[in-house]
């Protein structure tokens, strides 16, 4: 009964609108007679179509009404996965424009980063001097560099001063760690690490300092 007063509201007000744009343009009674027409069998469809959708919606309503919970998980899953595949080029934006161009990484990325290299200096001087070991741990950010001396390191000359065969023990020990440190070069650390990268190296880094000492000692 809804649906027919609907379409009988909708085609009166089509045909009267219809009668209404003839009479205004002042073409023929029987152009605007067959407009009205080709307006009203579009409209007709449109309804129809509305009206299969909605019953098609009804139905599957009864069929998921419940089992709502994996609905919503899916959905949000849905929409989670296209927010990643939007956003999925800027790691190689962030490359390009902090290598290869003239802008900073972001402060996000720099700062934890930073926070690392701080725990990995920190945690390599505590670790040669628990073992016993004079040691100056030198970088900034994320680089860090080791140096067994007393000395402050304030030139090259220091650095190359620093006993470098214990360094090239140190750094070909890690190996069996799992741990591998560019020998002679300085250390970098990138958002590919987190904290049990840096306690895994720190540890083991203690581990090899103490059992050098105790074999130098015999």
């Amino acid at each position: 009964m809804a649906y027919s007063t609907i379409l009988l509201v909708g085609l009166g007000i089509m045909l009267l609108a219809g009668f209404a744009g003839g009479l205004a343009a002042g073409p023929s009674p029987v152009r605007v007679l067959m407009g009205a027409s080709r307006a009203t069998r579009t409209a007709l469809d449109e309804l129809r179509r509305l009206r299969l959708s909605i019953a098609l919606y009804s139905r599957l309503l009864r069929y998921v009404r419940g089992h709502w919970p994996l609905l919503l998980l899916a959905i949000v899953a849905m929409l989670g996965t296209t927010v990643t595949t939007l956003a999925r080029p800027w790691p190689m934006q962030v490359i390009v424009d902090s290598v290869l161009g003239d802008k900073s990484a972001p402060v996000w990325i720099t700062t934890f980063v930073n926070e690392l290299g701080d725990r990995m200096r920190r945690g390599l001087k505590e670790a040669a001097e628990a073992a016993g070991y004079a040691v100056q741990v030198t970088g900034y950010g994320s680089m860090f560099h080791t140096h067994f001396t007393k000395e402050k390191i304030r030139s090259v000359r220091q650095a190359e001063d620093a006993d470098q065969e214990l360094l090239r023990e140190l750094h070909v020990r890690m190996l069996a760690h799992g741990i591998f440190f560019y020998q002679g070069h300085v250390g970098f650390i990138s958002s590919a690490h987190n904290e049990a990268d840096i306690d895994k190296a720190l540890a083991a880094a203690g581990e090899v300092l103490s059992e050098i000492k105790k074999e130098r000692r015999r």
